[in-house]
């Protein structure tokens, strides 16, 4: 982080403002079939009219394969990447930059995200991670036809963990699922995980656990598996034999288990439907996720953030800075450091101006008793004031940003938060609030004051008649009075 020196509203409102330096790349991972990195991409098992993931040199981070109507394919020092397969590449902030390496002599064209490449120059291609990309956690690359050395992604950080939720009948996950019985009616059941359900719509069926490692899926019987991003995978095993008796999405199964990748309409519903034809026995469910959701930060590097899910911070290694405001001091906010935030808490991140992942998890602390930024959950218009206390927002002021006092009620969007402060009187002790350096507490001018009378003002920018010791500005300078 670097300290960049600013010049807030009202002439004589100045203070230290955080802003940090552009972040590069952190972790770079690499699938590199000329370089055989990581060791032994070179004999991983041959990727065709299937999906599946290899590995990076990086721990935590692959690549999802569909080759569903293609071939990924080792070939010595590259790999054959027949058309029509597709590559995702994970990323997690709009500073993420991918790197696809062609065979410089069989290369037939590649789409990379909504870059379109026909030529066949074996030109290397970079591609830097757009907010949509980053919102649905991977940038698709796409073949044309040939062969390819190698891809690799520099990353901000390391991607967010899977969750991965499970409804097993046969070895009964989560404890007591074999006791959970459907017949001619609904409900939900829970999975390993808190805030992860099932959605089961019996009411012409029949699921319930028959004794035998499986449980009984009757004819008519649907389920709804719950998902939020094309990332999502829905895995379903059935008893063998009775798989093509179930369908995913209308698409009977065609082997015992199958891999269903989560389609964009399936973001829309909200769900992946799982339903017997005839019937069937069913094993087990399998939910991962990559479990995540995104902030954006302008030009000033702060913004307000706010999740309906817990959130956990410690994977974005000091890229994205992240506080609970717990007061203000004079004119200055107060604030601490944030780890983990329990759902719904209101949150001030530091950053450079992008696009990030916010890693989702299943439990966070509680800020509630110190926290004085209330997370907005859905879009509302937010009072300024009311009997003892006064809301402030996160405002912009020239290239920087301040919690402004607002004289009428404004819509703050979801996902944002707002500063409520327990004071009666917005102009006492100042309609601004500045996000001062708490590291060191130390003011600096960067320009001229607009006011270059020659007047005193104090440290919360009133004018002091008759100035006595201590600390003044005047005309855009510190001055010590003894």
């Amino acid at each position: 982080m670097k300290k960049t020196l600013t010049k807030l509203l009202g002439g004589a409102l100045l203070a230290l403002f955080l802003v940090p330096s552009t972040a590069s790349a952190t972790i770079t991972a690499k699938w590199d079939w000329q370089n055989n990195t990581p060791a032994g991409i070179r004999s991983i098992t041959t990727i065709e009219n299937a999906t599946g993931t290899v590995a990076s040199n990086i721990d935590g981070v692959t690549m999802f394969v569909d080759a569903t109507s293609g071939k990924l394919k080792p070939n010595g020092d590259n790999a054959q990447f027949n058309s029509g397969t597709i590559l995702h590449i994970p990323v997690v902030s709009t500073s993420d930059v991918i790197t696809f390496t062609p065979h410089s002599s069989s290369y037939h064209g590649v789409t990379i995200g909504t870059d379109d490449y026909d030529d066949t120059s074996g030109t290397e291609r970079t591609h830097t991670a757009t907010i949509a990309e980053v919102q649905q956690g991977y940038v698709e690359i796409t073949s044309k036809g040939g062969y390819i050395y190698g891809v690799k992604v520099e990353l901000a950080y390391m991607p967010p963990t899977k969750l991965v939720a499970t409804w097993n009948w046969a070895t009964d996950i989560p404890s007591g699922i074999q006791e959970i019985s459907y017949n001619k009616n609904s409900g939900s059941i829970d999975s390993n995980l808190s805030g992860i359900s099932l959605y089961v719509n019996a009411s012409s069926g029949k699921l319930a656990y028959n004794n035998v490692n499986s449980a009984q899926f009757n004819s008519g019987t649907i389920i709804q598996v719950p998902v939020t991003s094309t990332a999502d995978v829905v895995t379903v095993t059935a008893f063998s034999g009775y798989q093509s008796n179930i369908s995913i999405n209308n698409v009977a199964m065609s082997t015992a288990t199958v891999e269903y990748d989560v389609t964009s309409s399936d973001v829309t519903t909200g769900y992946v439907e799982i339903k017997a034809t005839a019937n069937a026995y069913l094993v087990s469910i399998v939910l991962e996720k990559p479990y995540f959701t995104t902030a954006t930060i302008g030009t000033t590097g702060w913004a307000t953030f706010s999740s309906t899910q817990p959130t956990n911070f410690t994977k974005l290694n000091s890229v994205v800075n992240v506080y609970q405001v717990t007061g203000n001091t004079g004119s200055a906010i107060n604030k601490s450091s944030v780890t983990t935030a329990a759902a719904s808490t209101g949150l001030l991140l530091n950053g450079a101006a992008g696009t990030y992942a916010i890693p989702l998890t299943t439990t966070g602390t509680d800020l509630s008793g110190t926290n004085k930024l209330v997370a907005v959950t859905s879009a509302q218009s937010v009072d300024p004031a009311g009997t003892g206390y006064t809301n402030y927002v996160l405002a912009k002021s020239g290239d920087d940003a301040v919690f402004k006092y607002f004289t009428s009620a404004v819509n703050i969007d979801a996902g944002k938060a707002y500063l409520h402060l327990d004071v009666a009187d917005p102009a006492n002790p100042a309609h601004i609030f500045f996000l001062d350096d708490d590291a060191t507490g130390v003011n600096v001018v960067r320009d001229q004051m607009e006011d270059a009378s020659g007047n005193f003002f104090d440290l919360q920018g009133r004018k002091v008649a008759q100035p006595t010791k201590g600390l003044y500005i005047v005309n855009g300078k510190k001055v010590v009075m003894k």
